[in-house]
């Protein structure tokens, strides 16, 4: 014979009440932490307009291909300093091996995933050929070294190019 079961504590509609309201609580207040930690991480956008950016692009690969016609070569080294610097050093050579003098070159170490952490490098000639700049406070992490070079007698400047 079937014998209902009878409970000490009925389920009343107060209980049922403070169980949907803990939790969905809990939900949203989770929500809101998490889109809080997400905006508050969020880099930005790297350009405000991909077709703007797009239309560049073509201008790139021309400049690319001239810089590889002229076979110079540019070496770039950067030191970490003990205190938290970062040193930079670029050579430039042009296709014969000769030093190459007179150029302007400044650059950037970008952080890949945040663009606010960017950093200026200012670069100035050293010794005949050899280009060197600072960063102060460089973290630790990755870096991407960006060059930008402007050989002045040839009136020639390319963004984002190690060379011109």
């Amino acid at each position: 014979m079937y014998k209902p079961s009878v409970s000490e504590k009925p389920l009343t509609g107060r209980k049922v009440l403070v169980i949907l309201v803990a939790f969905f609580g809990v939900v949203i207040s989770v929500n809101v932490i998490m889109m809080r930690l997400a905006i508050g991480t969020l880099p930005g956008t790297d350009v405000d307009s991909a077709y703007t950016a797009s239309l560049g692009y073509g201008k790139e690969i021309a400049a690319a291909h001239d810089q590889s016609a002229r076979n110079w070569r540019v070496d770039a080294h950067v030191q970490r300093g003990t205190d938290g610097g970062a040193t930079v050093q670029v050579e430039a050579h042009d296709n014969g091996g000769r030093p190459m003098t007179g150029l302007k070159f400044q650059g950037r170490l970008e952080r890949p995933t945040d663009k606010r952490a960017d950093l200026p490098v200012d670069l100035a000639e050293v010794g005949i050929g050899v280009y060197r700049g600072s960063a102060a406070q460089v973290a630790p992490g990755q870096w991407d070294l960006v060059l930008e070079g402007d050989a002045a007698d040839s009136g020639c400047s390319s963004p984002r190019a190690a060379w011109c």
